[in-house]
């Protein structure tokens, strides 16, 4: 406090009263220093749980753990926080730990923000710019519709239908009805209406390699068919297998028979006329029944048998006339060579008995003889023959004659005796 002293004009003798005047005392020393603040307080606070961005202009309450940093009565001014990861909020009101705020500028709605995240309070929101000119009406823009403000706009409503086509040189817009194929790159593929390929062979053939892919059936052997290998794979080249891959008959004008049975594709071949020279003619006679005919020849030329005077009836096979006449001559239609084949069932009147038969040409003999001995009274079986051949058809004749070395009385060929006479060229 400083001290009071008495004015010098107090002592003076006007008799004027004295005046009090204060004079400071000296200076104290300096106080201490206060403590310094800690860093972040009251500037932001933290999320304390994940939130969902509502859409613009819709709110949310953000739990938190503090908001201290926000001002305690905003005073109706407009107050903005930034949220990490999500953007900017206004706050509408706050509680100690929870703030709700209105998303004015943040990412897209349904966006999951995650807990943890800092919340600070935003600069002042600067002021809406006027209202921008527009871009200039006489530019060239690109529209769906006719707007007559911009008369250099090219009309996309107005185009031909078809693929949109752009000339980078002017920027233009055309339509084209199919799309060129010099603007085309790439391969087709499948399953898009294409082969899949780019290049083949000459002879190359497409087939379905899969449910969804064509492949390349390359050339096969030279006249190999295509066979199927069956479901589910490739076709290929292959030897016909006749016995498993056709049906139907094989006309003769095509190299078959004309027949599934052989004895179809005899007549149809012509083989059942025994005079067809191309191809093989049987003919043959027998004795039937139990007939038995007498051997009246005893040496030099056999006596003919098979003569219709001496027999019941003739057996003729594949053929259409008849073949041994009366006199048991076969008079051949064509010339060639003939088989001979001759089988006789002799039964002898005595023990011994020799017996000769004979191939006669012309009723000369040929040198076709065959010769058996009898030791019983029982029948055995002479068997011979050899070939004739015929140069004057319908002229030559072949017959078939026995004889036997001494008396012939009782001596006899029986039923089943055969000649059979076979052509085997012409």
């Amino acid at each position: 406090m400083p001290a009071q002293l008495p004015s010098s004009s107090g002592c003076c003798t006007c008799g004027t009263s004295p005046t009090v005047v204060n004079i400071p005392g000296p200076t104290g020393p300096a106080g201490s220093n206060g403590t310094n603040g800690s860093n972040g307080v009251n500037a932001y606070c933290t999320t304390t749980a994940q939130f969902t961005v509502p859409n613009v202009n819709f709110t949310v309450v953000v739990s938190v753990d503090s908001t201290s940093f926000l001002p305690s009565s905003p005073g109706g001014a407009y107050l903005e926080v930034y949220i990490g990861n999500a953007g900017y909020f206004e706050v509408i009101s706050f509680t100690s730990n929870s703030i709700t705020c209105k998303n004015v500028q943040a990412v897209p709605g349904t966006t999951v923000i995650a807990l943890g995240q800092k919340i600070s309070i935003a600069g002042p929101r600067g002021t809406t710019g006027a209202a921008g000119g527009g871009a200039p009406s006489t530019s060239t823009y690109l529209i769906q519709t006719a707007d007559g403000s911009l008369p250099n706009a090219q009309v996309l409503g107005s185009l031909s239908s078809g693929y949109a086509k752009v000339t980078t040189t002017t920027g233009a817009v055309t339509t084209v009805t199919t799309i060129p194929t010099s603007d085309l790159s790439g391969t087709l593929t499948a399953p898009k209406g294409g082969t899949g390929q780019s290049t083949f062979a000459i002879g190359d053939l497409l087939s379905a390699s899969s449910t969804s892919a064509l492949a390349k059936l390359s050339v096969g052997t030279v006249t190999y068919p295509i066979c199927s290998n069956g479901v589910g794979v490739q076709a290929s080249y292959q030897q016909l297998n006749l016995g498993s891959a056709v049906t139907g008959v094989l006309p003769i004008a095509n190299g078959g028979t004309g027949s599934s049975t052989a004895a179809g594709a005899r007549t149809s071949l012509g083989l059942a006329n025994a005079f067809n020279p191309q191809y093989l003619s049987v003919y043959f006679a027998s004795l039937e029944s139990g007939w038995t005919v007498p051997i009246v020849s005893v040496g030099g030329l056999g006596a003919v048998i098979f003569v219709a005077a001496n027999q019941p009836s003739t057996t003729i096979g594949f053929q259409t006339e008849a073949a041994f006449g009366t006199n048991g001559a076969y008079t051949p239609t064509t010339t060639g060579y003939y088989v001979i084949q001759v089988s006789l069932y002799v039964r002898p009147n005595s023990l011994t008995r020799t017996y000769t038969a004979q191939v006669l040409k012309n009723s000369v003999v040929t040198g076709i003889t065959g010769r058996i001995t009898t030791t019983s009274a029982q029948s055995v079986t002479l068997s011979f023959g050899g070939i004739v051949q015929i140069t004057n058809a319908n002229s030559d004749s072949i017959q078939v004659a026995i004889y036997a070395d001494s008396s012939t009385a009782n001596s006899v060929f029986e039923q089943g005796s055969r000649v059979t006479i076979t052509k085997i060229s012409a």
